[in-house]
């Protein structure tokens, strides 16, 4: 947005705020004492209103024909590195390798509690593959059997999918568990499978419509529905009957015998699901459909304890073909690493001649707990067009703020709203102190070591970044020129309001061209 539009007034005070959450963090952000604040105000601002939701983007398309090769490799690799139940996040550069110079390097950043760990299992997957590549070679001079038993090739790729289960154990089973919703799934089957819609005269009309759809379906899908139902039901029985040592550990005799049918369940669940994609469109419509009717029922119950009840027992509805996916994730990621065994360019890119080195990043020290003087937050808005606030409307705003912020709360240190002239108007909110996400304490890194051109201009991380994340990138890239690319962001923010920029030198040859030329 121009700074020639900030002078035009909008009759929306919906629109004012969406403008704000999509222009401050470009207008005043670099401006600012403290640029941590608006990001923060950003989380609280789109919890008061969310119905503005933020862009979403690919992200920059790969020029290189190569790097659109690279890219699904690396985030996969990223993705395989995480084994935490949830908000762990692994980023990842490469610089590759040199014939007899210099072995790949890989760049790490990640936000887990035992970074070693991490770094041994990337050797680990790395030497995996040089291994697997090299009984690829082998194999092609002579035929082989397609038992893994009677071939080494695909025995070593068995091992490594088994050794990637057990790593990611806990991460699969609270993706399988999170908020009920294999239970929710198994309730949606039982109802197609039972009475007929137009029977159930306790359901609303959406509720049957939604149902009558999935009833009608062909048989082709209806079978598709039964077979994941079966296997989903096997896979509750594996994980939730079983506890393994997850990275604590080696793998053991006993846990083989664990993952191979959680494998099997896997590879099926993910066959079966791709045989009809337009099922699970309807499974969410009826899971909608649902939730909203338990919603209202709920509302409508004298109680507190039957409310309560039902808020437990309607489950929030869900995209069922991503959940599926999640759930298969580590075994569709495990089989596109694979792509590396027989590609001869891949595989010189991550081998090379010399050994494999792991740089691990630094995690950035937090920074104190930013404050917020709402004199600033006033500035900010009538920066970007929002000139006709008026007082009470001002301070309801404030209001709400001071509501959503202790929403996103935890018991961190706080982050502190306050007028300097007006004491009474101070607003504590129990936030965690801002931190740099792993790709862009990658990025900060990659730029004051003056490596940023000499990787694969390509950081793979294991999550979509939010929006701050890459924002900042485009930012970086319009600055200095660069071609380093990330993937696309869904226009989320993080779960917590702790973004916080990096902080780069000025230094970087990359920066000091690009002022050169532009001046």
């Amino acid at each position: 947005m121009s700074m020639s539009e900030s002078g035009q007034k909008k009759t929306s005070a919906c629109a004012r705020r969406s403008r704000f959450a999509g222009s401050s963090a470009s207008t005043t952000m670099y401006t600012h004492n403290n640029s941590d604040w608006l990001a923060l105000l950003l989380c609280g601002l789109l919890v008061v209103d969310g119905r503005s939701a933020l862009p979403a983007t690919d992200g920059p398309a790969p020029s290189d024909r190569l790097l659109k090769r690279y890219a699904p490799v690396f985030d996969s690799i990223a993705r395989l590195l995480v084994f935490k139940e949830q908000h762990e996040v692994v980023a990842l550069a490469l610089k590759p390798s040199v014939p007899r110079l210099q072995g790949p390097t890989f760049i790490l950043a990640q936000n887990s509690d035992d970074p070693q760990k991490v770094k041994e299992h990337l050797v680990l997957l790395i030497s995996h593959l040089r291994e697997a590549r090299e009984l690829y070679i082998s194999s092609q001079e002579e035929p082989s059997s397609p038992d893994p038993m009677r071939n080494p090739l695909e025995f070593k790729k068995l091992g490594g999918e088994i050794t990637a289960l057990h790593y990611c154990w806990k991460k699969i089973k609270r993706r399988f568990t999170k908020d009920g919703r294999y239970e929710a799934f198994l309730n949606l089957v039982a109802d197609v499978q039972g009475d007929a819609a137009d029977l159930r005269t306790q359901c609303n009309d959406e509720q049957r419509r939604t149902l009558k759809a999935l009833q009608c379906c062909s048989a082709a899908d209806r079978e598709v529905l039964q077979d994941v139902r079966v296997s989903i039901e096997g896979i509750r029985d594996i994980l939730l009957h079983h506890e393994l040592a997850g990275t604590t550990q080696e793998l053991i005799a006993a846990d083989v015998k664990v993952l191979v049918p959680l494998r099997v369940k896997s590879h099926f669940v993910a066959r079966r699901a791709a045989d009809s994609p337009r099922l699970w469109s309807l499974c969410d419509n009826y899971l909608r459909a649902r939730h909203r009717s338990h919603r209202l029922d709920g509302e409508q119950h004298a109680s507190p304890l039957e409310h309560d009840v039902t808020k437990r027992t309607a489950s929030k509805p869900f995209d069922v073909a991503k959940w599926l996916d999640e759930i298969v994730r580590v075994s569709r990621d495990y089989l596109q690493i694979l792509s590396v065994v027989s590609s001869a360019t891949l595989a010189s890119v991550l081998f090379g001649d010399r050994p494999l080195e792991v740089v691990l990043v630094p995690t950035p020290n937090a920074p104190e707990a930013p404050t917020i003087s709402t004199s600033d937050i006033r500035s900010t808005l009538h920066e970007v067009g929002w000139t006709d606030i008026e007082d009470a409307q001002y301070h309801t705003l404030v209001e709400d703020l001071r509501r959503s912020l202790n929403i996103l709360n935890t018991t961190d240190s706080g982050a502190i709203l306050s007028d300097p002239a007006h004491s009474s108007d101070t607003l504590i909110s129990e936030t965690p102190r801002p931190s740099v996400h792993p790709e862009c304490a990658l990025l900060a890194h990659l730029h004051e070591a003056g490596d940023a051109e000499h990787v694969i201009p390509y950081i793979a991380i294991s999550k979509l970044p939010c929006w701050p994340c890459a924002t900042y990138f485009e930012c970086y890239r319009a600055v200095t020129n660069s071609l380093i690319c990330t993937r696309g962001t869904d226009g989320r923010l993080a779960q917590s309001p702790q973004w916080r920029t990096p902080s780069l030198s000025d230094l970087s040859h990359g920066i000091c061209a690009t002022n050169s030329r532009r001046r």
